[in-house]
């Protein structure tokens, strides 16, 4: 590692980031980090060892060693897990756009869901009022017998603030000790008129009865004044009716600025410019101060995972290396390029006649259908899909399961099938058979009723089939290698490990510890409880690590597991029990 190649490495880090979406969304190009393999970081290995250092090397000057090249790359790729298909493409989108969409959902607006985001609305949710009944009770003693105790001269200017038919609602709920749902609709957007009023807020404050209980203003009305006589007349319920009226939701940062929506900020984000602004956005324009907690919640819990990952991977590679003698193929692949004799100007593989003709042949194919795209009219082109969609009339349980387009519209990727070369007969053969043996499964159970279908938030059989194949593999991998992770295990908790145990790997088990502990600690500041957090972040973890394994093993660069740890949850615990604030925060911390 020299100083040229860090200085290299950041340089090719920054160009990354600040060129991905250019690249990705403005000028609609090949993702740059798309995949596993990105192009951007192995397509400059390639420029660099076959064409940019045998150049320098003719002219006389210093050569790049293949350690630097490997810096390089690992910068790179280190930047590529923000540039790629997840905090580039969807963060932003995810913070903003349930803000911008909430004025436009009417089903939302009734819901008011915004009110489950941490800090977000104070107006009440159906999932805020428990024991109704009781409440309604306690509501009608107020009307009818006004007394100077706070609960009861709260409740006695909620009910002057009802009409006629707003307080028959209160007393047929009271008279018959239960609520439907329709009633239940009802009441609380009969509470929610009252807090909107801001004349209800000032006869609040202006009662010497609530005078003690609203000398501290609220963080929340002070961060958003304009909501201030919500969170005043919210408050007091809480405190009059803790039994009934839940607080708020604790947390901040699950979405930008609490899922509220306001011209100077979201509009940055979803125009990319600043409201009435004559010229271009500046990036010292932007308003980082109501980005700042989504930023620090978001990317730190981020950052704590990429550690943690890091940690799980330094344990395993001597068993899977070592023992299990997995290939890795796009390490091996980026080794096979940087690879030189000592002295030499060219890359060993280069050397290869095979090599150059595999090229050549590439070559011409990108060329020919290059330009058939840019000219329709040019007569030769190679088909890279081909259709077979017909075959969907004998086979209709088949066209039916999930990723049977592969099967029916298969797609020829060249670099998949160099990678083959890479892999064991035994698992290519295994890669290659998988597709067809899930359809013809699949169609199978189709045939039989089973729906195998579904989205990635969805709690269907397909997720928990997909999650249930996921955490297999995570078994067998921790089963085989169980004697090296038991030592592991002893030596992070202080006991003596056999001879030839890398230190490294025990001390990485003890910051992998630590960082879990912190990921738990991260979120429940946004407000989730650490008994659903610990299983969501273990979840998280073993999907990585599942990722990893097929990666070592096979080669794959476009890797989709389609389940979400939150969906998993949600079936083995219950949605009632999960509720919906803790639902908003996994489901964002999963995606």
């Amino acid at each position: 590692m020299t100083r040229r190649a860090l200085l290299i490495g950041c340089l090719f880090g920054l160009f990354i980031a600040g060129s991905a979406h250019f690249n990705d969304a403005v000028v609609n190009q090949t993702r740059l980090a798309g995949t596993l393999l990105p192009v951007i970081v192995f397509g400059s290995i390639v420029l660099l060892t076959l064409f940019l250092i045998p150049w320098r090397l003719g002219l006389g000057l210093r050569n790049m060693v293949p350690s630097e090249i490997a810096v390089i790359a690992m910068m790179g790729l280190a930047v590529c897990s923000w540039a790629g298909p997840s905090y580039n493409r969807y963060f932003t989108s995810m913070m903003v756009m349930p803000s911008h969409l909430y004025p436009t959902r009417p089903s939302w607006q009734a819901a008011e869901v915004m009110s489950y985001v941490p800090g977000g609305s104070a107006l009440l949710g159906e999932g805020h009022l428990q024991n109704i009944p009781a409440l309604a009770g306690k509501l009608l003693s107020a009307a009818n017998e006004p007394t100077a105790l706070p609960a009861q001269a709260l409740g006695n200017h909620l009910w002057q603030q009802w009409d006629q038919g707003q307080r028959d609602l209160i007393l047929k709920i009271a008279r018959e000790q239960r609520i439907t749902p329709q009633d239940c609709r009802a009441l609380v957007k009969q509470f929610n008129s009252v807090l909107r009023q801001p004349a209800f807020a000032a006869q609040l404050q202006n009662d010497p009865v609530f005078e003690s209980m609203l000398s501290v203003p609220s963080p929340l009305a002070q961060m958003y004044p304009e909501e201030s006589h919500i969170i005043v007349a919210r408050t007091l319920m809480v405190q009059l009716f803790p039994e009934h009226v839940l607080p708020p939701p604790a947390g901040d940062g699950v979405l930008l600025l609490g899922g509220r929506s306001q011209p100077g900020v979201t509009d940055w984000a979803i125009q990319g410019v600043a409201p009435h602004a004559s010229a271009g956005a500046r990036a010292w324009d932007i308003p980082w101060s109501a980005w700042w907690p989504t930023i620090r919640l978001w990317v730190g819990l981020a950052v704590l995972f990429g550690l943690a990952s890091l940690c799980m991977l330094l344990i395993v590679y001597p068993q899977w290396s070592d023992r299990e003698l997995l290939p890795f193929p796009i390490a091996r692949f980026a080794e096979d390029l940087i690879a030189r004799q000592p002295g030499g100007r060219w890359p060993e593989v280069a050397s290869s006649r095979l090599f150059w003709l595999a090229i050549g042949l590439m070559f011409l194919l990108h060329l020919i259908n290059g330009i058939k795209a840019w000219y329709p009219g040019f007569l030769l082109s190679i088909p890279l899909q081909f259709d077979f969609t017909a075959l969907h009339v004998l086979f209709p349980n088949m066209a039916r399961a999930e990723t049977s387009q592969g099967l029916f519209k298969p797609i020829f990727v060249p670099s998949v099938i160099a990678f083959a070369f890479f892999l064991t007969r035994e698992v290519s053969f295994s890669v290659g058979i998988a597709l067809p043996l899930w359809v013809i499964f699949s169609s199978v159970l189709i045939g039989q009723g089973v729906t195998m279908q579904g989205r990635l938030t969805d709690t269907g059989q397909l997720n928990l089939s997909l999650a249930g194949a996921c955490l297999g593999i995570v078994l067998i991998t921790l089963y085989a290698g169980r004697r090296h992770y038991w030592e592991v295990t002893r030596g992070t908790l202080g006991a003596s490990v056999a001879t030839g145990m890398p230190r490294y790997c025990i001390w990485a088990a003890r910051l992998l510890v630590l960082l879990i502990a912190l990921s738990v600690i991260w979120l429940t500041q946004a407000g989730l409880d650490w008994t659903l957090a610990l299983p969501l972040v273990l979840l998280m973890l073993a999907d990585y690590l599942a990722i990893a394994r097929v990666n070592a093993e096979t080669g794959a660069f476009v890797i989709q597991p389609r389940w979400l740890s939150v969906a998993v949850l949600t079936v083995l615990l219950g949605i009632e029990s999960v509720g919906p604030t803790a639902y908003l925060i996994m489901a964002v911390a999963a995606c």
